[in-house]
């Protein structure tokens, strides 16, 4: 299928969360690189300081000490280009439409 012309500046980019990373991440992280529209950017929030499995290939921001959900958010929102942006939890697998 072929990929709608949309300007960068109106693609949105997606923040995921996670503090375990492993598979639930993995299945996100694949489900989101299925996209039939390609988010601008796809950040992954690490919301603690430790070592955790993670998908390759991802622009990833490791939380210096553990964070909650929402202060989470805000640091992989604020790493974010400007425009629209989706939040998903890391246990959040979206249909290949759903940025579309």
């Amino acid at each position: 299928m072929r990929e709608p012309d949309i300007s960068e500046s109106i693609r949105p980019s997606v923040v995921v969360v996670t503090w375990n990373g492993g598979p639930l991440l993995r299945e996100c992280v694949d489900a989101l690189r299925r996209q039939t529209l390609q988010p601008a950017s796809l950040i992954v929030v690490v919301a603690r300081p430790d070592p955790i499995p993670l998908p390759t290939g991802l622009e990833v921001i490791r939380c210096s000490e553990a964070q909650g959900y929402a202060a989470s958010v805000n640091i992989g929102a604020a790493a974010s280009p400007s425009g629209p942006l989706i939040i998903l939890n890391d246990d959040t697998v979206p249909d290949p439409d759903f940025i579309q």
